[in-house]
């Protein structure tokens, strides 16, 4: 019956002098979007502005004090982040926001930008690492790095500014993550700070200048020759100090990494790792079959050892992980004294490796464990032939 009525109508129009054009799916999909018409139908721009509601992660622990905190009539209700991450594996807090709803950003992702307000909680803050990570409800996340090329200005003192990280310099393109089933934001923090962070948003992104003409990296490098990882300037570092029985530190200009630790019940503190890429995910894809992890090491306590309470992790940015123990089969039964030993553990060595994602790797971890007195240097990711 609707079509009687539909082919009617059309004959009366056609009677008017009125034609048709025929339209298909094609020819809709051939228009592309515009940035306002992107933004005019996305409706969960807000994702923090005075409520903790869809916040986790603000509890207290050994690592961090994260509160939401009052301040003034212009920035009310704003989250007051204390940490240091010395300690710990992982500091930072989510927002689930617009209720936790399902969130399609997958048109806003070519032409937007979080935008947030940051200020230091006192004096002169040092500039902080985020690491911005979008997930999806199934559990695939997409990673942006917030640094020195988002803020206003310098230094980070107690002045609010505008910091704002392009969509654009998420791996959105390559990492999987269904953009029209968003769940949550995340943010990890390296290093230590005490600031205080507002108003989080997603805006149209504007041209304009920001920290002297920074230039957003891509948020994913590609490691395809051997990086050493004690000289490099994208070398960053977390754990080292001393901390509750256990001294981990650089000494001399050689890059030497010195390890002291007493005994200690699940000592969760006694690690320190890396990031070889400057917290960028390291693409690996092309050539992890071939890497290995590679360093100079030599025990300093009483006795020679033909293994040493150690172990290794290489860790994703998916949280997928591969480790090993520096045991006599890894030191290739080597006797471990005052001497410098070269070892060298492929990655296809490293328990857990297959399921390990070598397209978004994170960083190395070393733990210790019992008690110990080594030294580290010469740390490499080598690319072999």
């Amino acid at each position: 019956m609707g079509t009687v009525r539909i082919l009617i109508l059309s004959i009366l129009l056609s009677g008017c002098g009125i034609g048709f054009q025929s339209l298909t799916l094609d020819d809709s999909a051939a228009a592309p979007i515009t940035k306002s018409q992107a933004f005019n139908f996305f409706g969960a721009r807000q994702v923090f502005l005075n409520s903790t509601t869809d916040v986790w992660g603000l509890e207290k622990d050994a690592c961090k004090d994260f509160q939401e905190v009052r301040m003034d009539n212009a920035h009310q209700t704003v989250l007051h982040l204390n940490w240091n991450k010395t300690t710990c594996d992982w500091v930072g807090f989510g927002i689930g926001w617009s209720g936790w709803q399902a969130k399609d950003m997958s048109e806003v992702m070519e032409y937007g930008e979080f935008v947030f307000n940051i200020r230091a909680a006192e004096g002169i803050s040092p500039i902080p690492t985020m690491i911005f990570l979008l997930e999806d409800y199934g559990t695939t996340m997409s990673a942006g790095v917030a640094g020195a090329g988002c803020i206003e200005r310098y230094p980070i003192d107690t002045v609010w500014q505008e910091c704002r990280l392009p969509l654009s310099a998420f791996d959105y393109k390559t990492c999987g993550i269904d953009l029209t089933n968003i769940k949550q934001l995340v943010i990890e923090l390296q290093g230590s700070g005490n600031l205080l962070m507002d108003n989080i948003r997603i805006e149209p992104q504007v041209n304009r200048q920001i920290a002297n003409k920074k230039v957003f990296p891509p948020s994913v490098v590609s490691t395809n020759a051997t990086v050493d990882l004690m000289k490099s300037t994208d070398t960053k570092i977390w754990g080292l100090g001393s901390i509750k029985g256990r001294y981990f530190d650089k000494i001399g200009n050689d890059g030497v990494i010195r390890m002291q630790w007493e005994d200690c019940d699940d000592c969760y503190w006694y690690r320190w790792g890396l990031s070889w890429t400057n917290w960028k995910a390291a693409n690996m894809s092309a050539t992890a079959d071939r890497a290995a992890v590679s360093f100079e090491i030599r025990n300093l306590s009483d006795a020679g050892v033909t293994k040493l309470p150690i172990t290794l992790t290489l860790e994703s940015y998916d949280y997928t992980n591969a480790s090993i123990e520096l045991d006599s089969k890894t030191l290739n039964g080597a006797m471990l004294e005052s001497q410098w030993l070269r070892v060298s553990i492929p990655f296809e060595d490293f328990k857990g490796y297959k399921n390990l994602n070598v397209s978004k790797l994170k960083q190395l971890i070393v733990l210790t464990k019992g008690s110990g007195l080594v030294e580290m240097r010469n740390i490499s990711i080598d690319i072999n032939e």
